[in-house]
């Protein structure tokens, strides 16, 4: 009994490690976008939601940016490219999201960009 107790809480500690004591990854930024209704010229002004829906904090969150133009100027504390990689913009100059708290950025382009969040840093 006194081994396979052990056993147990070896695999119970390894698991929450694992997943980080909340099964959190980045798959618990949900990202969304839409349009605001707003056009300015001829283009169409978007909004970019990013949510973070673990228990703990995320900091460092990077989406997807190759590419991507705006017409209207972003606050880069909200949004700016990574100095090191060009392909990754920051969220929220790094800060971490809380649970459940959003961070959002408007963008002005033709039509909208494919954002995808792909990396964050979990804090417990």
């Amino acid at each position: 009994m006194g081994v396979a107790l052990k056993i147990f809480y070896a695999i119970l500690i390894s698991s929450l490690l694992g997943k980080g004591m909340g099964g959190c990854s980045i798959h618990s930024l949900k990202l969304t976008q839409s349009m605001t209704g707003v056009m300015i010229g001829r283009k169409f002004e978007y909004v970019v939601v990013v949510t973070n829906e673990c228990n703990c904090e995320q900091g460092n969150i990077n989406v997807n940016c190759k590419g991507f133009h705006t017409a209207k100027s972003i606050d880069p504390f909200l949004f700016k490219h990574d100095g090191a990689d060009s392909t990754k913009c920051v969220l929220i100059n790094g800060y971490p999201l809380g649970n459940h708290q959003s961070a959002y950025f408007k963008y002005v382009w033709d039509r909208p960009y494919p954002f995808t969040v792909v990396d964050g840093k979990m804090t417990c």
